[in-house]
């Protein structure tokens, strides 16, 4: 079977003349986490926007896993947007069970997400009752639904306590031993780094570059 790699090559960003990010390129193959670290506005969710495909590079290029994902019969992207959108007035369980139906996915896939983020008590909730804590492993449920060959998390452990943030670590600590990569912006979780094989800080600026092993 072909290989799942997620390559992006001299991606740039810039907003009229003021450049966020600049040739970047990096080639993660099975298991491969990349994390991304750097201060606010440094340009972290613009540069995952870019890879998940929500907004535009100025320049460069992206290689997807499509092949493989067919054959794997799994989602070939999961994303966790910096920002949950929910529709308010729907329930959790109904949420799940739409992006179920996008990515092909059965009820079991469904099963699986809520108990992996401890949300089968609160499954049939009204989105709009939910607490930030909630709200953001209900996000990360949406993300992982049908182990995407590629997921992109940005800022995962936001709103999470230690408990949900432990079993996300387990679930990364999972996601290395498989077919899949994973990108993901953080701030000072020493568990991620610990796990990341290749690491790009964007407090850097322009001179910001990709690096193998975690950043420290």
């Amino acid at each position: 079977m072909e290989q799942a790699n997620f390559i992006f090559e001299d991606l740039s960003k810039w907003f009229g003349r003021k450049p966020v990010f600049t040739k970047l390129s990096c080639k993660l193959t099975a298991g491969e986490i990349l994390g991304i670290r750097g201060q606010n506005g440094s340009g972290k969710t613009t540069l995952l926007r870019c890879l998940a495909g929500l907004n535009s590079p100025t320049s460069g290029k992206i290689s997807w896993p499509n092949q493989v994902a067919k054959q794997l019969k799994r989602p070939v992207l999961g994303v966790l947007d910096h920002d949950n959108f929910f529709y308010e007035t729907l329930k959790l369980i109904e949420i799940l069970k739409i992006h179920a139906t996008i990515r092909g996915l059965d009820d079991l896939a469904v099963t699986r997400v809520l108990d992996d983020f401890g949300l089968q008590e609160i499954k049939f909730d009204l989105i709009s009752t939910l607490s930030q804590g909630f709200r953001r492993r209900a996000a990360l449920a949406v993300a992982f639904l049908g182990d995407p060959l590629v997921l992109i998390l940005d800022e995962p452990f936001s709103n999470l306590d230690a408990k949900s943030a432990g079993k996300l670590v387990d679930l990364l600590r999972q996601r290395k031993s498989s077919t899949s990569v994973t990108l993901l912006s953080y701030h000072q979780q020493a568990e991620v780094q610990d796990l990341c094989d290749y690491s790009l800080d964007l407090s850097n600026g322009l001179e910001s570059d990709i690096s193998r092993g975690a950043s420290r």
